[in-house]
């Protein structure tokens, strides 16, 4: 209903009011989970004035990529906003709790958690505590937890674990995914991006052929690279002082078609590696890519066969 436009999500409201409506004794002793698997990432252009948090400088500018096949899109999409580029890895979670424990402080734990980085992990394990846990303390019990069946999740219900920074270093984040805004740098050197643009597409054409789905592709060249930015990572960072990170967008030349973003890494002896192993389909002709059945290959080939 919300993919490609969220204010569409208005149209379910009467549904949902009377569903709320209906149920509301029912829901009173029931946590509700309400939560979207991703923002807004579809748009024609996207603006950003990009800067930097989570304890690093800000760098303020502005960047325009041209990103959809019809340029008749809606301007005004919200995925190429300031607030959509900033949610489109920030998707919707909010929880309601049973009401007699609201401001509880269980209550009041969850508040606090709200404030720090969750992952899918996090969600995993709060549903395991409400079922199999926090029962036997009533909801009362707030020490951290650690979960076996799933090290990497912490209940939302508890405290998290003493001494640990939550952050993309210390949790199940990959980097494409990462909501901490570091400082980056527009790559303008125009043998720079003839290697990253050139790699991203050897690495697109080597995905497919791996899957041995290349023939029915139509034939893979690079077109163009509309933007490659280097993040300025911290001097000591999880990367290592010695290793380069880039974000790369380009496009796919005919009779292919495509616009695609991808992380790119250079190690210190300038070999490059995907990181995390994934392209990612920013433009909206997918109809176009429908002979592969494959999950992880969605919107990477350009049938030959419409």
């Amino acid at each position: 209903m919300t993919h490609d436009d969220t204010a569409s999500l208005y149209k379910a409201d009467t549904d949902l009011y009377e569903f709320f409506l209906k149920n509301k004794n029912a829901l009173n002793n029931s946590f509700i989970f309400i939560m979207a698997d991703h923002g807004p990432r579809i748009g024609e252009v996207q603006r950003e004035s990009n800067g930097g948090s989570c304890g690093h400088g800000w760098a303020k500018r502005q960047l325009i990529i041209e990103y959809a096949a019809d340029p008749s899109d809606n301007e005004d999409d919200e995925a190429y906003t300031y607030f959509g580029l900033r949610e489109q890895n920030n998707p919707l979670l909010y929880i309601v709790v049973p009401k007699h424990l609201r401001k509880s402080g269980m209550h009041e734990q969850l508040l606090e958690n709200s404030g720090e980085l969750v992952t899918p992990h996090d969600l995993h394990s709060t549903l395991k505590d409400i079922l199999y846990f926090q029962p036997e303390s009533t909801f009362t019990d707030l020490k951290y937890k650690r979960f076996d069946s799933n090290p990497y999740g912490s209940s939302l219900l508890r405290k998290f674990e003493s001494g640990v920074r939550r952050s993309c270093k210390t949790l199940p984040i990959p980097f494409q995914y990462c909501i901490c805004q570091y400082e980056k740098k527009i790559i303008t050197d125009k043998r720079k991006l003839a290697v990253l643009g050139n790699y991203s597409v050897a690495r697109l054409v080597s995905t497919l052929d791996s899957h041995e789905v290349l023939d029915e592709c139509q034939p893979i060249a690079l077109s163009e690279v509309l933007l490659a930015e280097e993040y300025l990572l911290p001097d000591r960072n999880f990367l290592g002082t010695s290793i380069h990170l880039y974000y790369v967008v380009f496009t796919v030349a005919l009779p292919a078609e495509g616009k695609f973003e991808v992380f790119i890494r250079e190690d210190e002896n300038g070999d490059l590696y995907l990181d995390p192993l994934t392209f990612l389909r920013i433009d909206r002709i997918y109809h176009k890519t429908s002979c592969i059945d494959i999950d992880k290959l969605f919107g990477l080939c350009t049938c030959k066969r419409a």
